[in-house]
């Protein structure tokens, strides 16, 4: 009879302990300033996490025998067990800044969060703390500062991402679980990054390697998955909360205005997010010492009616430069009940005219060959259903559902010095997707993944010429057929299982069918077919093991393959080459398969420091590049009334790529931290070429310190040099290198020091400062058309509001 009254008592104890809403407040334990979206999970498997107070209810998070565990990127990950938890005063935990990511939580592996530990491949995860300390401009800048990834630029509004060995359609973009690749990525570098904000941006995450189980067509480099900040609920009912943030931003090298505001309405059922960017940007100034190559001692003007060489008063700045960018995101949210989730969103990005720099400078018999060469408005619109089901059924124990559209709207607009004839060509695509996910758990050790994706492109050209003196309109060969389609329809399993003994097995395959559909009946160029329909399939497989070591060091390895499916760009385009060539269709065109191996260590010394080993090779099968070739039996045609060399893009051979990456961390003290960071990457064609998006050895060294409200961090970045020997074919000749006394193109090494810091004045109030480039350097990084800022000074205020 006691020990039935015991345990009636005991029960009723914790009904009424669960019964207790249990809030938990997360803050920097340096300054106590609140975290947002720090993961709080039991098991690793389901996870909340903190608002912008930083709070966060876990009342239904595991009983209170569990250990809650809180993770957020740049932060020591902490466990506390439940049953320590107040019920009814406030719950502060402190989480201390770390350099040590052996812990991390990562999204885009298996579109599900889950540990990084466990899972066999290479993550880098740039945080919004990161992104507000480091003030980068665009998101191929905050790329760039993440010291993983190359960035190239053509021109100032512009910058493509290389990841080991591969850029543009060769990696993949994608924002809020939409792919942003569209049927029109090419294979020579693009600027589409810049239409997300990184104001905007919440985390990134890049994944490195062929990534075609989970993403498809496209992933052979790597993944850059972009999370936008995502509206936050009142953690009670009947509670409506308000707050805002905003920033001004200034920068020197390009006279940098920048204007932000976000606020986020909410409910415990409903909440609203907006955000607003607005950025003006004047011709870039470049360093003050080194060659004088990079400088530009004269530019194009227009007259009344002609165009004449003008001297440049100040030969350091790059007039034709500038642009401006607007970016807006609505996101509403709506939570039906504790398993079902609604969300809609829509983003805008618009690019003013964009002047291509690259072009701009370019020399035909000492003459500037260009009076005019921009980009027109480039836009981009997203709007995006999104659903959650978390309720467990047999089929599934989660369900995701992603449906968008997106629209892309660019063009392209040149007119040869001293002509009067300005050719336009107009592009725009409407991309649709439909994404189901699911996570199935077996058990504790046992979780499956599969899905369902359907893609459809169409993609719509034009292209006139106009008289300028005249007004007078004329047809010219647009770029694509107008009407073209691309498609993708898939289906994928990941299965990752717990081996025992530490060891976690994660595999998966999946199965694409693409199609294209291309009408060139409407073509001013002859050709030798009127349509191309391909039809094609590709299975792509992967398999990795990572094995841990108490709770300081992993071991992992992993074979995958990848591919990409010939888009519209790769088949159907018409182009003129800077090389006196121009690009015609190929209907014969396959796709092309990466084989890829990866092998890496993650080790941690006592808490306070870790390294992390990673080497790849990957082998290029059936790859895609520009070829010269012949149309209709003639290796030259008449384009744009000259006479030029035919090429197509071809199926020609393989490559392979290899390389390493070495990174280290170290928590020297409660204050001072320490950062490196190596990469190098190596690749040939088949015919012993230099694989064109091969970039030069890069690294980084940065050493930080905090105090209370105060952080600072002083680095180095480095790039290696480009001998001649190691220039791709399609970049040796290009005006925008330096050559050697033999006449051959090379990319010298450079290096640049930097500092910035943060001081936070109270708790709504902090102000960035920092100076770039500090010795005024003049250098241009490998594939560039433009020169790299010179000294840049940075100042930056955040509020909240």
């Amino acid at each position: 009879m006691k020990l039935r009254t015991l345990f009636a008592l005991s029960s009723a104890l914790l009904a009424s302990y669960s019964s207790v809403s249990q809030d938990v407040t997360v803050v920097d334990g340096n300054d106590n300033v609140p975290l947002e979206f720090v993961y709080v999970s039991v098991d690793n498997s389901n996870f909340l996490t903190t608002d912008e107070k930083g709070e966060v209810n876990v009342t239904r998070l595991g009983s209170s025998s569990d250990t809650l565990i809180f993770q957020l990127s740049g932060y020591k990950t902490l466990r506390f067990w439940k049953g320590g938890l107040s019920r009814s005063t406030e719950n502060v935990i402190a989480l201390q800044n770390s350099n040590i990511s052996i812990n991390e939580i990562v999204v885009s592996a298996i579109k599900w969060e889950h540990k990084a530990e466990n899972l066999p491949l290479q993550v880098e995860v740039i945080d919004r703390q990161s992104i507000a300390f480091q003030n980068p401009q665009t998101s191929a800048d905050l790329l760039g500062q993440s010291n993983q990834v190359f960035i190239q630029k053509s021109q100032l509004g512009g910058g493509s991402p290389m990841i080991r060995g591969f850029a543009t359609s060769r990696v993949l973009l994608v924002v809020d679980g939409v792919r942003m690749n569209n049927a029109i990525f090419r294979g020579g570098n693009i600027q589409n990054v810049l239409s997300i904000d990184p104001l905007s941006i919440q985390r990134s995450e890049i994944l490195f390697g062929p990534s075609s189980v989970m993403y498809g067509s496209d992933a052979l480099g790597g993944v850059m998955n972009f999370t936008t900040l995502t509206p936050q609920f009142a953690p009670s009912a009947g509670e409506t909360r308000v707050n805002a943030n905003a920033m001004l931003r200034t920068a020197t090298a390009n006279n940098e205005r920048t204007a932000h505001i976000d606020f986020n309405i909410a409910t415990n059922k409903f909440s609203s997010y907006t955000s607003i960017s607005s950025s003006f940007f004047d011709d870039l100034e470049i360093g003050a010492f080194g060659d004088d190559f990079y400088a530009r001692p004269t530019f194009q003007v227009r007259g009344d009616s002609s165009d004449f060489t003008a001297n440049n008063p100040n030969p350091n700045i790059q007039v034709n430069t500038g642009y401006e960018q607007f970016n807006a995101m609505q996101k509403f949210k709506y939570r039906a009940n504790d398993n079902v989730v609604w969300e809609f969103d829509y983003h805008y990005s618009r690019l003013s005219d964009v002047p291509r720099y690259d072009r701009l400078t370019q020399t035909r018999n000492g003459n500037l060959r260009f009076g005019e060469w921009y980009y027109g408005p480039q836009e981009w619109q997203m709007a995006r259903l999104g659903y959650t089901f978390t309720e467990p059924v047999k089929a599934f124990d989660k369900l995701k559902f992603v449906g968008a559209w997106q629209r892309f709207n660019e063009s392209r607009h040149d007119r040869n010095f001293n002509s009067d004839i300005l050719e336009s060509r107009f592009e725009e695509v409407d991309a649709f997707s439909f994404n189901f996910d699911f996570q199935k758990f077996f058990s504790q050790k046992t979780h499956l993944y599969y899905g369902l994706e359907s893609v459809i492109n169409n993609t719509y050209s034009q292209a006139y010429s106009e008289n300028i003196m005249t007004g007078s309109i004329g047809l010219i060969q647009p770029r694509y057929p107008s009407g073209s389609m691309w498609q993708s329809h898939s289906a994928y399993t990941t299965l990752i299982a717990d081996l025992g003994k530490r060891f976690t097995l994660t595999t998966g395959i999946r199965y694409s069918r693409v199609l294209v559909d291309m009408n060139f009946e409407q073509s001013l160029i002859a050709l030798p077919f009127n349509v191309s329909n391909t039809n094609t399939g590709a299975l792509t497989g992967s398999f990795g093991i990572a094995k841990e070591y108490g709770q300081n060091s992993r071991v992992y390895m992993n074979l995958g393959s990848g591919f990409r499916a010939p888009n519209i760009d790769d088949i159907g385009k018409f182009f003129e080459l800077d090389d006196g060539s121009t690009v015609v269709p190929n209907a014969q065109l396959t796709p092309e398969y990466l084989y890829s191996a990866e092998i890496g260590i993650q080790q941690r010394v006592r808490e306070s420091y870790e390294v992390e080993l990673v080497g790849f090779y990957s082998f290029l099968d059936d790859a895609i590049d520009r070829r010269p070739t012949t149309l209709n039996g003639q290796d030259s045609i008449v384009y744009n009334g000259e006479l030029l060399q035919v090429q197509s893009v071809q199926n020609v051979g393989s490559a392979y790529i290899y390389g390493a990456s070495a990174s280290f961390g170290a928590d020297i003290s409660r204050n001072w931290d320490m950062k490196a960071s190596a990469t190098y990457t190596y690749g040939e064609a088949e015919d012993g070429e230099p694989w064109r998006h091969v970039a030069p050895f890069f690294a980084n060294v940065s050493v930080g310190y905090r105090y209370g409200r105060f952080r600072a961090q002083a680095y180095v970045n480095y790039n290696g040099e480009v001998t001649p020997a190691r220039m791709a074919p399609s970049e040796r000749g290009k005006s925008i290198y330096l050559t050697n006394n033999e006449g051959e193109s090379y990319v010298p090494s450079w290096y640049t020091f930097n500092l910035k810091g943060t001081f936070r004045i109270n708790e709504y109030v902090e102000v960035n400062a920092g100076v770039e480039n500090i010795f005024d350097v003049r250098y241009r990084p490998y594939s560039s058309g433009i020169t790299a800022p010179g000294r840049n000074f940075i100042v930056a205020v955040r509020a909240e509001l």
